[in-house]
């Protein structure tokens, strides 16, 4: 099978599609913004708020959400980390206990891809499964025993989303991508207004960084 035809969709690992779907939003982000100085930066829209927080020096974390009446709901987020931080962390995809295919979280290290940790919860607990990277087919198949493993279309298609989203950036080397609840009601009907809502507010949120930067 070819990773063409293994591309995510909106009902099927969710968070991998939605890595596709603001791939440009995400790479933006990591060409705009650094680690120079640690402040919140955040823009409004009618609907759509975004938020830049730096955290210490090593970590900064970019956050959507949807405006309620009485509350904001996450849509997605992502936590960009610098060369120094957490630099022994493994590439992981963290798997739900919905489904097989239920991802969470997926964290992305271009300085450690000899392996790829696969982490699914379990009651409380996680079960663990460890996989060479390049994948080699003996390994993956004493794995399927035991584990839910993704097909390897997928896990490549993650690793070459991430791999968009960081280029050949100096400042990030690791980071995180998490999909809120609300994001569920992201389908391929709505999906295009939906990118161009969250890009108007983050075109406000670079107008107030750059402000601010002209200010000092």
């Amino acid at each position: 099978m070819s990773t063409q035809s293994c591309i995510p969709t909106a009902t099927e690992f969710r968070n991998l599609w939605l890595q596709d779907l603001f791939k440009d939003q995400l790479k933006l982000i990591v060409d705009t913004f650094t680690f120079e100085r640690t402040h919140t930066v955040r823009f409004s829209t009618d609907n759509v708020l975004t938020k830049m927080e730096r955290e210490d020096d090593d970590k900064m974390t970019f956050t959507v959400f949807a405006e309620g009446f009485d509350n904001n709901y996450e849509i997605y987020s992502a936590t960009f980390y610098n060369t120094s931080a957490v630099s022994y962390s493994p590439t992981t995809i963290y798997l739900g206990s919905k489904a097989d295919d239920d991802v969470i979280t997926t964290f992305y290290n271009k300085d450690n891809l000899d392996r790829i940790h696969l982490l699914k919860r379990d009651g409380y607990q996680f079960i663990e499964c460890h996989l060479d990277y390049p994948f080699k087919e003996e390994q993956l198949f004493q794995q399927m025993t035991r584990f839910p493993v993704p097909e390897i279309d997928y896990m490549e298609y993650f690793f070459k989303t991430s791999q968009y989203v960081l280029g050949g950036s100096s400042d990030f080397w690791i980071y995180s991508f998490h999909c809120g609840w609300i994001s569920g009601n992201i389908n391929e009907t709505n999906k295009e207004n939906m990118v161009q809502s969250i890009q108007e507010s983050i075109d406000g949120l670079i107008r107030e960084e750059q402000i601010r930067l002209q200010a000092e």
